[in-house]
């Protein structure tokens, strides 16, 4: 953080990085049919559908899926945009699906690495190679259910 810079004094110049190297290409997501043998229950289930989303880090190390109302974010509760520090910086934008309901593929869990600040009420979990901020773990029960903050600017949808 630069302390006593202001932003809005400076000249910024628009890079196009696309153009450099190689197209980026994503992950491929798994099929509906792994999604639904990670979830049986909770894909099948008629009380509130449920609806599948993938997501990954920047570089692809870090996969995992997610489970939200059926058929689109829209329907979810409000996606957050928190304004603390650690999640502006990381441009957190995080949704709250129940623990249950998100999976981490392959061994995602061991290349998390976590960031704890403040009052220590909460883990931030990162990409241990780029550094991608993945999900928040409030370490239990948040507004009366045991949820994860997953970052959805990180999802295919």
């Amino acid at each position: 953080m630069i302390h006593n810079l202001n932003l809005k004094t400076l000249q910024y110049k628009y890079v196009d990085g696309k153009s450099r190297g190689e197209k980026y290409i994503p992950p491929s997501p798994p099929s509906s049919s792994l999604a639904t043998q990670m979830f049986p229950e909770e894909t099948s289930s008629s009380a509130q559908p449920l609806t599948p989303y993938f997501a990954n880090c920047h570089c692809g190390t870090i996969t995992y899926s997610f489970l939200l109302p059926s058929p689109s974010l829209s329907q979810h509760k409000p996606i957050i945009e928190c304004a603390c520090s650690i999640c502006t910086r990381k441009a957190y934008l995080l949704v709250h699906p129940k623990r249950s309901h998100v999976v981490l593929h392959s061994d995602a869990a061991d290349l998390l690495t976590s960031y704890e600040f403040g009052e220590k009420t909460m883990i931030h979990r990162f990409c241990r190679v780029c550094g991608s901020g993945v999900l928040v773990d409030y370490k239990g029960d948040r507004m009366g259910v045991d949820v994860l903050g997953v970052n959805v600017s990180r999802s295919q949808l």
